[in-house]
C-alpha cells in the first residue's frame, strides 16, 4: 500500500500533458498579441488609451512624446549636446 502512495507522489510531481499543452498554447497567445506604442502628452488620455487597449488584449507600452516613442523604440540616440539639452527643457 505504501508503495502505491509513492508512485503517486511521483506521478502528481510530474507535468501532466495537458498542463503542459496549456502552458505553450497561453505562451504562443501571448507572442500572437498586438504590442502598441501609445504616445500622448495628456496622461489621463494616456491611461485611458492604455486601459481600452488592454481591455481589448493588446500589449500597451504608454509614452509622453514623440522623443520617448523614438527612444523606446531604437531610433533615437542622445549623443549631442543639444540633444541632451533639449530634453532638460521637457521634463
Amino acid at each position: 500500500m505504501e508503495l502505491t502512495k509513492s508512485e503517486n507522489i511521483v506521478q502528481d510531481r510530474q507535468p501532466q500533458p495537458r498542463e503542459e499543452e496549456e502552458i505553450m498554447q497561453q505562451e504562443e497567445e501571448e507572442e500572437q498579441r498586438f504590442h502598441v506604442l501609445a504616445v500622448d502628452d495628456s496622461v489621463i488620455d494616456r491611461k485611458l488609451l492604455e486601459k481600452l487597449l488592454k481591455a481589448s488584449s493588446y500589449q500597451v507600452t504608454c509614452v509622453e512624446s514623440g522623443e520617448k516613442a523614438l527612444e523606446y523604440l531604437g531610433l533615437l540616440h542622445h549623443s549631442s549636446p543639444a540633444a541632451s539639452s533639449s530634453q532638460h527643457h521637457h521634463q
